[in-house]
């Protein structure tokens, strides 16, 4: 199972999220074949890239091929500037509610939780 562990910290009285772990194989199938893993590695890598290449975050970003994890940490200071603020935590909502509606179809295969 992949299990999505997300951190939220306050910055200017607001839940923002700051870090994304992802982490396991979802065996929905074998590899190559997982529908699960490909949708949730594609929408990682969508968001990182959005991060990284759009906004000019100077988020870190760890991907490892064994075990599979993917850490995508983004600095509180990327939140400084109110209309990037708005940006890289729309992107970040969207990217958990995105998770959310695979976990829902896929229970047994990935799971969702904050920390």
């Amino acid at each position: 199972m992949t299990h999505v562990k997300i951190k939220k910290e306050f910055v200017s009285d607001k839940a923002i999220i700051t870090q994304i772990k992802i982490k396991n194989h979802s065996d929905f199938d074998e590899l190559g074949y997982d529908i699960v893993c490909a949708a949730v590695s594609s929408a990682a890598e969508l968001v990182i890239n959005t991060l990284t290449e759009n906004f000019t975050c100077e988020c870190e970003v760890k991907i490892l091929n064994e075990p599979p994890e993917i850490v995508i940490i983004i600095p509180v200071s990327e939140f400084a500037n109110e209309k990037k603020s708005f940006a890289v935590a729309g992107l970040l909502d969207g990217f958990v509610a995105h998770l959310k509606n695979i976990e829902r179809e896929y229970p047994q295969n990935l799971r969702v939780i904050s920390f």
